[in-house]
């Protein structure tokens, strides 16, 4: 189980490249709009989830304090640093816990599990004429003048950093996202970038980490 994650210089938005995109949109049950791509067939949402609620209206807790948060073992989010205009943005980061009651995306929609991320980098093999070896390399370019602005050949990766196990926030060069796979009982499955490496890959990390979430169509 992994306890520390190296930090690197601050990445804010990178962009995996392939074809096969489509917008569309989305809203959650707090009224926030997401863009969405279509990929091969999947249907993803392009930015990362940021509702307080889950689908069923109940409040997830919100949990600020970082001895409170060394402690969870239960469902809970915060915004990184506390700051509640980042997630705007980057969106809220999630327990695994949050992930595991099924209940955080839209209705209609759902948390990704393992098999769901490698149909994704299947396509993204696949529609990416030089991908360098079986480690899964993506190309990524810098973000435009207009980052809002998402054409058919991009897929948007928000940096909303992560809140570590012990309560404390590290902005990496890393973008990480839950699956909804888990280990074991304390350890749940990730999907993540080096953004100086660019490539995509799997880890699993302690259920009490905060990380960002994305949501593909049921």
């Amino acid at each position: 189980m992994k306890n520390k994650i190296p930090v690197l210089f601050q990445v804010v938005i990178t962009w995996i490249t392939f074809s096969g995109l489509h917008a569309q949109t989305v809203k959650d049950i707090d009224g926030n709009d997401y863009k969405t791509l279509t990929a091969g067939t999947q249907v993803w949402m392009a930015e990362n989830l940021k509702t307080t609620r889950y689908s069923d209206g109940t409040a997830i807790p919100l949990v600020t304090d970082p001895m409170s948060w060394f402690e969870l073992t239960t469902p809970a989010y915060c915004w990184y640093k506390n700051d509640k205009k980042s997630g705007s943005h980057y969106g809220a980061l999630y327990t695994w816990y949050a992930v595991g009651t099924g209940k955080l995306c839209p209705a209609g929609w759902h948390v990704p599990g393992d098999a769901e991320w490698n149909i994704l980098s299947t396509f993204l093999r696949s529609t990416y004429d030089q991908v360098k070896d079986s480690s899964v390399y993506y190309p990524v370019k810098k973000p435009s003048a207009h980052p809002e602005i998402i054409d058919k050949t991009t897929f948007p990766v928000a940096s909303g950093g992560v809140r570590m196990h012990n309560g404390s926030f590290s902005l990496t060069g890393f973008d990480y996202w839950w699956s909804a796979t888990e280990l074991d009982g304390k350890t749940g499955h990730i999907r993540f970038i080096y953004s100086d490496k660019i490539f995509l890959s799997a880890d699993r990390y302690a259920k009490n980490y905060g990380f960002s979430v994305r949501c593909v169509k049921d």
